[in-house]
């Protein structure tokens, strides 16, 4: 069952937006201050329900509030820690915020909550190792980084078995990476045994 709150709420959301994009200003401030009251009212209502939290939060980001509109979806997150359009968000979100770093620090935090979340193990994963292969570029020592995402990506598929394929993939990465740091740091032995792990990851790891 629809709730009228609900029905309101994406009414005045779509006045909202169409005033914004028309520049009326005293239209959108009225109807974004309709939308929120109508958004947490289903909030209250259907606190399990993903889609109002994602349209306070997207209405926070249009008024250029991107803290707040990731804070929504933390709270969110805190209920439904197995939602993927939350998660996706709210990683987009921190990443507006400050980057990869943001995100993993982010997830961090949300994993000692929901240390069984697989989606927390990639969302953490993924923006570590993207740190990890920016901290190579610039000449870091990232091995520990990329041993982290590792692990985050192993910890993935062992929660949640459809993510296997990606979760190889990424650790693959993560091996080359050890090895590419290795290499530039001019542990060339090293490197290399880093590199031959691939291959005990998956056959044609090497080849990845």
């Amino acid at each position: 069952t629809v709730l009228p709150s609900q029905v309101h709420a994406e009414a005045t959301f779509d006045l909202y937006r169409a005033a914004r994009n028309a520049q009326e200003v005293e239209i959108a401030t009225q109807a974004a201050a309709e939308t929120r009251a109508a958004l947490e009212k289903c909030i209250g209502s259907r606190p399990e329900e993903a889609q109002a939290w994602l349209q306070l939060s997207s209405l926070f980001e249009w008024e250029g509030q991107i803290s707040e509109g990731r804070d929504v979806l933390r709270s969110a997150l805190s209920l439904q820690p197995a939602d993927d359009s939350l998660h996706s968000n709210h990683a987009r979100l921190s990443r507006a915020i400050g980057g990869f770093e943001e995100v993993v620090s982010a997830y961090a935090h949300f994993l000692k909550e929901h240390p069984d979340s697989a989606l927390g193990h990639w969302y953490y994963g993924v923006d570590s190792f993207e740190l990890a292969l920016a901290g190579v570029d610039a000449g870091a020592d990232t091995r520990a980084s990329f041993a982290s995402a590792e692990a985050s990506f192993s910890n993935c598929r062992a929660l949640e078995g459809s993510y296997e394929e990606s979760c190889l993939g990424y650790e693959v990465m993560c091996r080359a990476g050890v090895g590419l740091a290795m290499f530039k740091a001019g542990e060339v032995r090293e490197a290399q045994r880093a590199f031959l792990s691939m291959e005990q990851l998956f056959e044609g790891g090497l080849a990845w």
